[in-house]
């Protein structure tokens, strides 16, 4: 029974003590690499992303444009806020 309550401090002690050192050693390495990150880059990055989005909808608008004529209900008049699926 000694044994066994020994075995078990000893894996409870040796389990929160290097979880402890891990947390350290994890703070120093994000401190250390955290002041050479450059943070243009995420910015440029996000702008990018933003750009590309912003024109991909222009584009949509403009094919969309070109094609709403073509929606028309049985009474022969236009729709508004339809869905219009175009293969192009």
């Amino acid at each position: 029974m000694i044994k066994k309550f020994l075995w078990l401090t000893a894996g409870f002690g040796a389990g929160i003590s290097s979880s402890i050192w891990v947390k350290r050693l994890l703070k120093k390495q994000t401190r250390k690499y955290a002041d050479s990150v450059d943070n243009s880059f995420v910015s440029t990055g996000l702008k990018t992303t933003k750009t590309t989005l912003d024109n991909a909808t222009k584009e949509g608008k403009k094919i969309i444009g070109k094609y709403r004529d073509r929606v028309t209900t049985n009474s022969d008049q236009k729709l508004s806020g339809t869905l219009l699926i175009v293969n192009e």
